[in-house]
């Protein structure tokens, strides 16, 4: 029996603890857009460099990540959308945001300490 592969994406806005390993990706939403003011005000330049260093963009390939002022994390399921192979091919895709995280039992995943931002 083949195990299925699978990815989970976490859309990340700023710096936080950064959740990564084989399942589970970090993509900024709105990178294309993220020197412009935000309802939260400007991220740092050391802020844009930590997301950069730490997440993939969703600016890259066919992408909507310049409209992510009207439709959020939306943007980085249009981007795993159209550009799957940039996350393995999986045969399953989740989604959730870095401030809700699934609880998974420990016999099925193990997660490092997250780390923290810069």
């Amino acid at each position: 029996m083949v195990k299925p592969k699978v990815k989970i994406l976490l859309a990340y806005f700023k710096p936080t603890y950064l959740f990564k390993n084989d399942l589970l990706i970090p993509v900024h939403a709105g990178r294309a857009v993220a020197m412009s003011e935000s309802r939260d005000g400007f991220l740092t330049p050391e802020q844009i460099k930590w997301m950069q260093k730490n997440t993939i963009g969703d600016d890259s390939g066919d992408n909507i990540s310049r409209l992510n002022r009207n439709f959020c994390e939306m943007t980085v399921q249009y981007w795993a959308w159209k550009n799957f192979d940039a996350v393995g091919n999986p045969d399953f895709i989740g989604f959730m945001q870095y401030r809700r995280q699934l609880i998974l039992s420990l016999s099925l995943i193990h997660i490092s300490e997250p780390t923290r931002p810069y």
